[in-house]
């Protein structure tokens, strides 16, 4: 019987990520205004729509949370750059 030779990967070295943390919500005080900086980048008809369009209806993040707004829209779209917070 032959024995078969078998070729063992070298481990990978991870690269150190480079992405933004994502703010936290509870920095952001209920009559902090929101200020939309894109249009909206849900597509029609989607909840991300939908949530993206409170953003200009209730004009601060207390507002925008007691309508329904996602947290974790909030902190993503300042992070991405679609809205800010004052």
């Amino acid at each position: 019987m032959a024995t078969r030779k078998v070729k063992v990967a070298e481990p990978k070295t991870a690269e150190p990520k480079t992405a933004k943390p994502l703010p936290s919500t509870h920095l952001y005080a209920a009559d902090s205004k929101i200020v939309v900086l894109v249009e909206n980048p849900g597509r029609a008809g989607t909840k991300r729509h939908a949530w993206f369009e409170l953003y200009s209806k209730c004009k601060t993040v207390g507002k925008y949370l007691e309508a329904g707004g996602g947290r974790g829209y909030l902190t993503a779209d300042v992070s991405d750059g679609y809205i800010e917070i004052k």
